[in-house]
């Protein structure tokens, strides 16, 4: 697909691949290698706990409580809408359902939800539940404290919620990545390519800083540079730039080519885009 690349020379060029971040902090934390007979996830999680173990004790357990009673509340959400089809579909009894979600909560520190998301009710699959490594311990401490381990004389750290720092670190590892065809900034479209045909597919527009799907939207082809939008308006280049710069005024955009799943994964999701 077009704009799926090595290199972007337009992009590598431009000032804002400069690398803008603070060199990693002097002091490092020491982390042990892990016993081979423990699977990954139960490690990041004892990590994970032991990661905060600089904060007061009063802040520790609220935290504690703060996420039971969150883990409390996704039983109580997702259980009532799935347990009766998980029950008559997979013949899994209600009470084991809970009883395995309140397991994962309680007893092992994991999002319940995964139960339903990943399935966990089949035969067998709640076997290697030691081996997933999940969403909490990413966003929690444990990524802070790897942060910590780089080593002072190599890689800068980067800002990974800005995309274009991103971008240069891809660059300079010889990483493959998804070049921007375009950025708008304080109302400018900047040109990230020098062949207009790169703009002629799907478009995948996302601000410059951010997290998550926030503020992202997507422009379906339909005709030679023209492209269907979220509400179904048809709609040529020129007015998707212009409706791009009065919808997010002076914030930075990045215009990017929409990616599509590996047929072998697309039945996972429906329009998001599987990331690892």
């Amino acid at each position: 697909m077009k704009g799926a690349v090595l290199r972007a020379p337009g992009a590598a060029t431009h000032a804002h691949l400069r690398d803008e971040s603070d060199r990693a902090p002097a002091h490092r934390p020491q982390l042990s290698i892990p016993d081979r007979d423990v699977p990954l996830g139960a490690w990041a999680r004892r990590l994970e706990a032991r990661s905060r173990d600089r904060y007061p004790a009063w802040r520790r357990w609220s935290r504690r409580l703060g996420i039971q009673l969150l883990d409390l509340a996704r039983i109580i959400w997702y259980a009532p809408r799935l347990c009766g089809e998980v029950r008559d579909r997979f013949g899994v009894p209600v009470r084991q359902q809970l009883a395995d979600q309140f397991r994962l909560a309680f007893g092992k520190g994991i999002d319940p939800s995964i139960y339903y998301l990943a399935e966990l009710y089949k035969p067998g699959a709640l076997d290697r539940i030691d081996d997933y490594f999940m969403r909490r311990e990413v966003k929690g401490d444990l990524l802070a404290l790897l942060h910590r381990l780089q080593p002072a004389m190599g890689e800068r750290r980067i800002n990974l919620g800005d995309k274009m720092q991103l971008l240069a670190w891809c660059l300079r590892a010889n990483l493959p990545h998804v070049a921007p065809l375009m950025l708008i900034e304080d109302g400018q479209v900047i040109w990230q390519t020098g062949n207009l045909l790169d703009l002629d597919q799907d478009l995948f527009v996302k601000p410059r800083v951010g997290r998550g799907a926030r503020g992202v939207c997507h422009y379906r082809r339909k005709a030679a540079f023209r492209y269907v939008d979220g509400d179904g308006k048809l709609r040529m280049l020129g007015e998707v730039v212009s409706a791009l710069i009065r919808r997010y005024g002076t914030r930075s955009l990045m215009v990017q080519p929409k990616l599509r799943n590996h047929p072998a994964l697309a039945d996972l999701a429906t329009n998001s885009l599987i990331t690892l």
